[in-house]
């Protein structure tokens, strides 16, 4: 999983994705249709979850923005969204014939949130008061707090 969210490990995360979900498509019959559901469902939980951290890590001024990192997630959402939509499609073909798909809901869910980023992507940035978000450091609580004391009516 991602932690730095540095563009190495964000290619080395979309191609375990790539691979991931081309490892999914092991046939269309019934039998193994639920399992190609359920494989691409988790391939788009994880995108979903990797870009919801990384955008608030970016606000949160916890990573540094960098495009070539959005670049490569907004590339993994339109590959990824392509594949969950044409199984989607498959599974709804074939549910009359087949049985009721465990996992179907879900990644119709999952599809729309990545349908979302796609149609409106919003570049992450860091908040315009950081202070309020970011710790402070004991030495900056210590600074406030002299500042305070020395106001007339709020030392003890």
């Amino acid at each position: 999983m991602l932690t730095n969210y540095n563009l190495p490990e964000v290619q080395q995360f979309v191609e375990e994705l790539k691979a991931k979900r081309s490892g999914c498509f092991d046939g269309q019959y019934c039998s193994r249709l639920d399992k190609l559901i359920a494989c691409q469902f988790e391939v788009c939980r994880e995108l979903n979850q990797a870009i919801a951290t990384w955008k608030h890590r970016v606000f949160r001024g916890l990573i540094e923005f960098d495009p070539a990192v959005e670049s490569a997630l907004r590339e993994q959402v339109e590959e990824t969204l392509e594949t969950a939509q044409e199984v989607v499609g498959i599974a709804l073909d074939r549910e009359a014939d087949c049985f009721e798909f465990a996992r179907l809901n879900e990644l119709e869910k999952q599809a729309k949130t990545l349908h979302r980023h796609q149609i409106s992507w919003v570049r992450p940035r860091l908040s315009e008061r950081p202070a309020y978000r970011k710790s402070l450091t004991p030495d900056q609580i210590a600074a406030m707090r002299a500042g305070l004391a020395a106001v007339p009516g709020t030392g003890k």
